[in-house]
């Protein structure tokens, strides 16, 4: 698994986290405001239950947000194994990358090259 892929995995987890607790907070803060004149006490004890309540489903969604299926294969990948191991799958990857890095390289010498053989044809 490439760490793009994970990085990826944070950001939604992220995205996904905040933007549902800023529409809950948002529509529930609107909610309160709109009735603390009527009942100002009242209004106080459920904004105080709701700050808890919010602190509660933050907690809860950050502690989920770290169970995707593809961050467990990252763990399961790079962090249980050995150090040997870990090495040895970092090295491949790494080759990888540059295996990939060099054929790009060389395909972008070669359409060059042909650009500039039709020019002078």
């Amino acid at each position: 698994m490439a760490f793009r892929e994970v990085l990826a995995c944070f950001e939604r987890a992220i995205k996904t986290t905040v933007t549902a607790s800023i529409c809950v907070f948002t529509f529930f803060s609107l909610f309160f405001y709109m009735t603390y004149c009527a009942v100002r006490e009242t209004v106080k004890r459920i904004a105080s239950c709701y700050l808890v309540f919010w602190f509660i489903e933050m907690w809860y969604y950050f502690r989920n947000s770290y169970t995707f299926p593809e961050l467990t294969e990252f763990k399961k990948t790079y962090v249980e194994d050995s150090p040997e191991v870990r090495a040895e799958k970092i090295r491949e990857m790494h080759e990888n990358f540059f295996d990939e890095h060099s054929r790009t390289r060389e395909n972008k010498a070669d359409e060059d090259y042909k650009k500039d053989f039709r020019k002078t044809a």
